[in-house]
């Protein structure tokens, strides 16, 4: 995603379920950012849908938390959220039937609305909308989803 070779290509992009921000430095967030308004035709469009940080680090933020998934496999999830660096940090253990587990360690870099709007501003895209959830709410602090559409002049 940080060298994808088109160049006025595509009248849209997108980028959903928080796919965006795992890159270990922002400097390559800022490169894919570039990639993905180079690749969009003038007019075209970037949609991303990402987590919200004030979500991380408020009332309802949640460090540990289990499910059951379909399969009958027990998800444990520890997560963390540092607001100096801006990251979520997550393990998430697998455990099936017979007791063997997988584990799973990520670091996202959780990006604020207003960072969000620079980072891909720098890249040369226009924001136009902002919103808080999947039916078109408006953006909140307490709001899950960050869902931003940018446009290319």
């Amino acid at each position: 995603m940080r060298e994808l070779q088109w160049e006025a290509e595509f009248d849209g992009a997108i980028n959903v379920f928080t796919a965006f921000g795992y890159f270990p430095e922002q400097e390559e967030d800022e490169q894919a950012a570039a990639a993905i308004a180079r690749a969009l035709r003038p007019g075209g469009r970037f949609f991303i849908d990402t987590i919200n940080p004030y979500a991380l680090a408020g009332p309802s933020f949640r460090p540990r938390d289990w499910r059951r998934l379909p399969d009958g496999r027990l998800m444990l999830e520890e997560r963390e959220f540092d607001p100096r660096t801006g990251r979520s940090l997550a393990t998430w253990t697998l455990v099936r039937a017979d007791r063997t587990e997988s584990v799973l360690r990520h670091s996202l870099r959780a990006y604020t609305c207003a960072e969000l709007i620079a980072l891909f501003g720098r890249a040369g895209l226009e924001t136009e909308a902002v919103h808080g959830s999947w039916d078109g709410a408006d953006f909140a602090n307490s709001s899950w989803r960050l869902m931003l559409t940018a446009r290319r002049p």
